[in-house]
């Protein structure tokens, strides 16, 4: 399963286009963080022609969410809404099962795309040629994995208590 944002334009309108009508299959509601969040989950198959022309030949549902953000007094304070793609069969998954595979999707985009979007400004990065960008994103990544196993939860402040000793860096990879 993955998010469908602009960088998949033709499947992104697809997936708007088969959507449209479809009917709310699920839908949770979470208080937290000093809000209410409901989520309303709709599934349509994609047809297998479909699939094909969109160079996707192993997708089988479009999976709809619509957010409401709301204050704890449940006023409305934000709304989304968000597309993927997954190659779950109905049989293969309920819309439950979806739904808890959208939320994990969040769980990793939250927990290393957008620390190395903000902590290492990565989508800045010129980076561009050969093995280069990919090197690089596996580096981010140990050294989040590394900050995380030593009890950091503000990827951030370890690397800056990192970058203030080099001597820790060493120490940490010679052991």
């Amino acid at each position: 399963m993955f998010g469908l944002k602009g960088n998949q334009p033709r499947l992104e309108a697809a997936a708007k286009e088969l959507c449209k009508d479809s009917e709310v299959v699920f839908e949770s509601h979470d208080r937290g963080h000093g809000r209410v969040e409901h989520r309303y989950l709709s599934v349509t198959s994609i047809p297998k022609e479909l699939a094909k022309r969109l160079d996707m030949a192993s997708a089988a549902q479009f999976i709809k969410v619509y957010r409401e953000r709301c204050d704890l007094g449940d006023h409305l304070e934000s709304s989304e809404t968000s597309y993927y793609v997954t190659d779950l069969t109905a049989d293969e998954a309920s819309p439950e099962e979806l739904a808890h595979h959208v939320r994990f999707h969040w769980t990793i985009e939250n927990g290393s795309h957008h620390v190395r979007d903000t902590t290492y400004d990565e989508d800045r990065s010129q980076v561009r040629t050969g093995s280069a960008p990919q090197v690089l994103a596996t580096l981010r990544n140990l050294a989040i994995s590394v900050l995380r196993l030593l009890g950091f939860t503000n990827v951030a402040k370890g690397t800056r208590w990192m970058a203030f000793d080099l001597e820790r860096g060493l120490t940490l990879l010679s052991s």
